[in-house]
């Protein structure tokens, strides 16, 4: 799309190989989720084939449509469990104009945190807004990377300003203001568009780079109020010291308060078993503080005997009764989604 100056916001890490269909099943997020939104955001209008066979037409090839239920946002995020997605229409914006990346080194978390929750309260919506732990930094280190870590770095954001030149301009100063009021061990702004990709190298780097710590991960994507970020990293640490034998690393969308907690495992039923059971402690400490047990990734087969701690019993009757309506047999992705 940028041939004709337009992009599809919603950018998974997964993009460079999933497809559209899965991302419309998940309700896909990523690193522009703060300012943009996510998928369910740019679907207009979906044809399904539903379990009987037959078909059907959800949504407008408009930007506005009030009539009837919104069925289009009830597929949205449904994982394969209502129908099959044949025919799907998104919504394009403009391509913006200028791009600026900045990525900062704090020596704790506490101020990486802080500085975030400042941008955003100055009125400022960055295009991204990322946090990396320094579990995660001390994979990179040991991981192909051009940029230099020092030693003393604990937390490091990485913010993708974006938008008409000038307001870029303006807003990127801001940014690095408050930044810089917030001890910050260094702001590193790229120059160029080959910088600016060495930078965001840091961040992509993670997901594989983590398989340094341990052989076996479980990714998980909990969400929490923005307000509850800093309490959540230090419940997750809380957590962390009844299982001394695994490793955890949080990076993620700061911005709007979806952490990627990775537990780290070595090879091993017993190791498997107690990765599993912290993972439990942490979404349901993710529940109390108010926040979800899947802010991106779904829920699958994996988190589906947790759904219950986050939906109350009459909501689940109702989407239970939903699936049984669309799909009376259960032939759509069985297991999914419900115990």
């Amino acid at each position: 799309m940028a041939k004709y100056k337009l992009f599809y916001p919603p950018d998974p890490a997964s993009a460079a190989f999933s497809t559209i269909g899965g991302n419309v099943a998940e309700c896909s997020g990523g690193i522009t989720g703060l300012k943009y939104g996510v998928t369910r955001d740019y679907i207009l209008s979906l044809e399904v084939v539903l379990a009987d066979g037959s078909v059907i037409h959800t949504g407008r090839k408009t930007l506005k449509s009030v009539t009837g239920y919104d069925l289009t946002r009830l597929f949205v995020g449904s994982e394969g469990t209502l129908g099959v997605f044949t025919q799907i229409t998104v919504k394009l914006l403009p391509l913006p104009e200028k791009i600026e990346t900045l990525l900062v080194f704090f020596a704790t978390p506490q101020d990486a945190v802080r500085t975030a929750s400042q941008i955003i309260s100055n009125n400022l919506l960055p295009r991204a807004l990322e946090f990396i732990d320094k579990s995660s930094i001390d994979c990179i280190k040991g991981y192909k990377q051009e940029i230099q870590i020092p030693a003393e770095v604990h937390a490091i954001l990485l913010i993708d300003i974006d938008g008409r030149e000038a307001s870029v301009k303006t807003e990127t100063s801001l940014v690095e203001k408050i930044a810089m009021e917030n001890k910050p061990l260094r702001v590193i702004i790229a120059k160029t568009p080959k910088e600016r990709d060495t930078l965001w190298e840091v961040r992509r780097v993670i997901s594989p780079a983590l398989y340094n710590m341990a052989p076996f991960k479980i990714n998980e994507d909990i969400c929490v109020p923005r307000s509850r970020i800093l309490e959540a990293l230090h419940r997750i640490a809380e957590i962390h010291k009844r299982y001394p034998a695994l490793k955890v690393a949080n990076f993620g969308h700061i911005g709007d308060g979806n952490i990627h907690v990775n537990i780290m495992h070595e090879e091993g039923e017993q190791q498997k078993m107690m990765a599993e059971k912290m993972i439990e402690e942490i979404l349901r400490t993710t529940v109390e503080l108010g926040g979800t047990i899947s802010g991106e990734h779904g829920i699958g087969n994996v988190k589906s005997a947790f759904l219950s701690l986050e939906i109350p019993p009459q909501e689940l009757r109702i989407m239970k009764d939903i699936k049984h309506l669309l799909d009376p047999k259960g032939i759509l992705n069985p297991g999914k989604m419900f115990v």
